[in-house]
């Protein structure tokens, strides 16, 4: 599977208010920001794709997005990360 994620599309403050705003955040709104390609049905851009993702896929995505955060920070994401 390909998940492509380019996080200069997210300003740090953008970032931050993700981060601040806990379980209120809007993670698909966030996502439809930084995921800019994917070989899985609908577009990336559109937050009705996600809702129409398997779990198994949302995983997938959520998991290329803490793989290039890591690869930002040179370091590795283990399992369970």
């Amino acid at each position: 599977m390909t998940i492509t994620i380019d996080l200069n599309r997210l300003t740090y403050r953008a970032w931050r208010d993700f981060i601040e705003a806990g379980e209120d955040a809007d993670e698909i709104a966030m996502l439809t920001r930084v995921v800019t390609a994917w070989d899985l049905p609908g577009d990336p851009s559109d937050p009705a794709s996600y809702e129409q993702l398997g779990m198994l896929d949302m995983l997938a995505v959520q998991g290329a997005l803490r793989q290039a955060i890591a690869e930002a920070n040179g370091s590795a994401v283990t399992e369970g990360n």
